[in-house]
């Protein structure tokens, strides 16, 4: 997916579609501007600054203004297929016009409709799996790329360039509003109103319990005051006089900074709203966040090490790395016992890092993560990373890795020193053998280990090229995941970033689960299957359920699957993206032709230019 791609649908759906669009963070649904669906606009000059920067942004439509759209999804926890439903529906009510579909990059489908009735908002499920989005809403539109890699897709018959969009049939409408009523709130308030004024009786325990609040974060008896002054007069209803508000700050000022604020007042209720919003602090936004912990794992050859060195490079000049933004340069502090200092210096000078700034601790086989040494030389340089190498060789002897109760502890310890300095913290860890395979649960020791960690990247030699390496985004709990880096290691350990990798968490699960079963991609019964199927038929077309069912049985003497929802399950995950880098095969469920339900198949062609997707627009 390229930057260019996604500016021209992003404009084209702004003119001559008329559509209002936002950016969405790369491979999520969740809004990249400060008030989401809310900035959506038409305005061409917004739009191309939107998707002429440094992030491949997904593209929100915003729905209303005459615009709804019904959204059928697949819920493979609760077994539910939206589109067995709306098959269910249409036997009922009638078929649905010809209208904009969009398959969306989760194996739904989207159908757009045009209706101005204002009730229609943002809709619950009114039926199993069926939703929708009107006033106040918003979908992720084609070419976006959803969190699984799947693209978003218009379906090639109904294309906003080859189809009218359809008035939303009256029986739809129907029951969309009354879906809405049976979720309707019961309370008059709702979460966009203001939050109440403190009245006189509560204002002095309120103000109290901002002002522990803002202590426990680690404010000066100062800094408190300024913020509880300022609180006072927004909220306060009469204010309270200054000379009030110094003596309640002065009181919480008698506790320590970063004490727990239950030592200061009782247990009580607070709203949300009262809750001061702190928005994370990075030194490399997505991957590494102050005062809390990266994890970077990866089998032995995956460069673990020179990939640290190189990420140690940029903090100490502030170089951008792939146009990334170094947030905080500075100096950083490395603890390894698994290189000698030269062999360090060496991967650090050889990747253009600052040798002044990127230090050493010499008696590093002797400390843990919680020594006093650590967090010593840490303020003593004013470092904005370390970095330990590798992870068991710093709990100390005491601390059993496979003990969630005794690595707990030891990390919780080691991020609040690393959040009292300002400092992000990132561990090198072995992957285990065997066990859980996903991507997160990997690491080598207790499952509290990864779930402690706010961000993990996952290091493997790419399959396709054992020249390289990549870098995957497997876990981010403050952000979005970032985008896959790919890099080379060179003459004494120095890094070539190559440059953006397609390659997701999903695929390592492929990767993973394909050397597990010790079956090649071309001996998968579906592969095999859908080759013949488009041999017979060249260029692709629609087949029945019951029809792959039965032509699978004659290719491999046995079914490829053994129900409808089975083969929905088996091209929801990777594999799909499989079909189509390795064969050029798009398959798609979930089609109707002559009463029938079934999948399309489409042989893929790289595109030449923007009709690919939109048709001739």
């Amino acid at each position: 997916m390229t930057g260019d791609k996604l500016l021209k649908h992003a404009k084209y759906y702004a003119s001559p579609m008329g559509l209002r669009v936002f950016p969405c963070w790369p491979m999520e649904k969740s809004p990249a501007t400060v008030h989401g669906c809310k900035d959506a606009t038409a305005d061409l000059e917004q739009i191309t600054k939107w998707w002429t920067g440094s992030y491949l942004y997904n593209i929100g439509i915003a729905t209303g203004s005459g615009l709804v759209v019904l959204d059928v999804d697949i819920d493979h926890d609760a077994g539910k297929y939206g589109d067995e439903t709306l098959a269910e529906l249409e036997q009922r009510y009638g078929s649905l016009p010809d209208t904009w579909m969009c398959l969306t990059g989760g194996g739904g489908v989207h159908y757009y409709f045009k209706c101005d009735d204002p009730a229609l908002t943002v809709g619950t499920s009114f039926a199993p799996s069926l939703d929708y989005r009107g006033n106040g809403g918003y979908v992720i539109a084609p070419p976006s790329v959803h969190q699984n890699g799947h693209t978003y897709e218009w379906e090639a018959e109904h294309t906003p360039s080859n189809t009218a969009l359809a008035p939303l049939p009256e029986w739809l409408h129907r029951l969309m509003l009354q879906g809405k009523q049976k979720d309707k709130p019961s309370t008059a308030k709702t979460a966009t109103e203001a939050p109440d004024k403190v009245a006189e009786g509560n204002r002095n325990t309120e103000m109290f319990k901002l002002a522990a609040s803002l202590r426990a974060k680690g404010l000066t008896v100062e800094e408190t005051t300024a913020a509880i002054m300022e609180a006072n007069k927004a909220r306060c209803s009469p204010p309270l006089s200054d000379s009030e508000i110094k003596t309640i700050c002065n009181s919480v000022g008698r506790y320590e900074r970063g004490e727990s604020k239950t030592k200061t007042a009782p247990a009580a209720l607070v709203k949300a709203s009262e809750v001061p919003y702190e928005p994370p602090r990075w030194t490399i936004a997505p991957y590494f966040q102050m005062g809390k912990g990266t994890l970077i794992q990866g089998d032995n050859g995956s460069g673990k090490t020179a990939f640290m060195c190189a990420i140690a490079a940029h903090i100490t000049t502030g170089e951008p790395l792939l146009g990334i933004k170094i947030a905080t340069p500075g100096d950083v502090l490395i603890l390894s016992v698994e290189d000698d200092l030269p062999v360090l210096r060496g991967r650090v000078e050889a990747n253009g890092g600052d040798l002044d700034k990127c230090h050493f601790l010499t008696n590093a086989a002797g400390l843990t993560f919680n020594s006093p040494e650590v967090e010593a030389a840490i303020k003593q340089i004013n470092a904005k990373m370390v970095i330990f190498d590798p992870f068991q060789a710093f709990l100390g002897a005491k601390v059993d890795m496979f003990r969630s109760n005794e690595t707990r502890p030891e990390l919780a310890r080691l991020f609040e020193m690393c959040e009292r300095n300002n400092c992000s913290c990132a561990i090198i860890a072995h992957m285990s053998k065997s066990g859980d395979k996903s991507p997160v649960n990997r690491s080598l020791g207790s499952v509290d280990i990864p779930a402690s960690m706010r961000s993990i990247l996952q290091l493997v030699r790419n399959p396709e090229n054992e020249d390289e390496c990549v870098m995957v985004h497997v876990k981010c709990s403050n952000a979005p995941k970032g985008p896959s880096l790919g890099y080379t290691i060179g003459d004494r350990g120095g890094v070539h970033w190559t440059g953006f990798k397609d390659m997701t968490a999903e695929d390592l699960t492929t990767i993973v689960r394909r050397k597990e079963k010790g079956i090649p991609y071309e001996k998968e019964p579906l592969v095999q299957v859908f080759n013949q199927l488009v041999t017979d038929r060249p260029g692709g077309g629609f087949w029945s359920y019951e029809d792959v069912k039965s032509v699978g049985a004659k290719i491999l003497g046995f079914p490829p699957f053994y129900s409808t929802a089975d083969l929905k399950q088996k091209l929801s995950g990777p594999f799909i993206r499989e079909l189509q880098e390795k064969d050029g095969l798009i398959v798609t469920c979930g089609h109707k032709s002559n009463g029938a339900r079934g999948i399309r198949i489409e042989q893929y062609q790289h595109p030449q230019g923007y009709q690919t997707s939109l048709g001739t627009a």
